[in-house]
């Protein structure tokens, strides 16, 4: 239910053939291979084994202008508009097994869906930026939230750091994933923690031992998700007390004689009713002479001592 987000010049979105779409499963380990070359797969968390934990996997399509030796033809994938377009990534929603969907099987409902669901997105460098994932991250909420009536989504992001990497890759790899986290709480999700070396890298292990990444934890619930939508609605309203503008009217010089007469009356009356019995000599003392000297600095008889700090801590 966020409101409506514009689709991004160039973005078509298709599901794999076993979902119902265009897109072959050779497609897809074509696109895997492009991700992993170009380090777009580093912060994603690991994808399931189990085909049927991916409730909707939404096959990223980009109209290509300068890559047409990779380009697809576009009358290949049911898309109306001419040109040659490029798999440019994917988008997907997990939605794992877990006790709610264990109780919907033993009730009799076999397509009982689990309570959570987990958004996992991966983009090539040449498309970031174009608000490709932006679209299809809301697509996917809305789906969660509205069709499926899923009470929390997920996002897990992992910090793809190795014990090798020198200090300043390190560093960099650690801000682009805050930068991610930063992302995903601009669509509502909120930080839950760190999750230290819940990810073993399945790539070549260092020195012959396992590389185990952390995973930065977000969460959104449904209540998140309707507030934020709530927010973004009444963001789009104007208030009817500035539809349309307020006429000023301009004083003739006889009213703003009048005005300042009762403005003057008015200040008058607040000056006659200070208490009487106020002294003119009230900062003098009693020979009359003015004593702020001594107010400020104080007499010569006052005791250094006197300025002394108490301390409480005293035995």
């Amino acid at each position: 239910m966020y409101t409506h987000t514009k689709k991004p010049t160039g973005l078509c979105i298709e599901l794999l053939e076993s979902q119902g779409g265009l897109i072959s499963l050779e497609d897809f380990h074509e696109l895997w291979s492009m991700l992993r070359k170009t380090h777009s797969l580093d912060h994603l968390y690991p994808l399931p084994t189990d085909t049927e934990e991916f409730h909707l996997l939404y096959i990223i399509i980009s109209k290509d202008q300068e890559h047409g030796d990779l380009g697809i033809h576009a009358n290949g994938y049911g898309i109306e508009d001419e040109g040659k377009y490029r798999l440019a990534g994917f988008a997907c929603l997990v939605v794992p097994p877990n006790e709610r969907r264990e109780k919907s099987i033993l009730s009799g409902n076999p397509n009982g869906i689990g309570d959570t669901a987990d958004i996992r997105i991966a983009l090539l460098p040449e498309v970031q930026k174009r608000g490709f994932g932006r679209f299809v991250v809301h697509e996917l909420l809305g789906h969660a939230f509205d069709t499926l009536r899923i009470r929390r989504v997920t996002a897990s992001v992992v910090s793809p750091v190795r014990p090798s990497h020198p200090a300043a890759q390190k560093k960099q790899l650690g801000f682009n994933t805050k930068q991610i986290c930063r992302i995903f709480e601009t669509f509502g999700f909120k930080f839950e923690g760190i999750s230290r070396g819940a990810v073993m890298n399945t790539e070549a292990p260092e020195d012959d031992k396992p590389i185990w990444h952390d995973v930065h934890r977000m969460s959104m619930l449904v209540t998140d998700y309707f507030e934020e939508h709530i927010i973004s609605s009444l963001s789009t309203i104007r208030s009817p007390c500035h539809k349309l503008p307020l006429k000023t009217v301009r004083l003739s010089p006889w009213d703003t004689m009048i005005r300042r007469q009762e403005e003057e009356k008015r200040d008058l009356k607040l000056w006659a009713q200070a208490p009487k019995d106020t002294l003119a000599n009230d900062a003098c003392d009693e020979d009359g002479e003015n004593s702020d000297v001594e107010t400020m600095l104080g007499d010569d008889d006052v005791d250094e001592h006197d300025w002394d700090m108490a301390n409480d801590f005293d035995d």
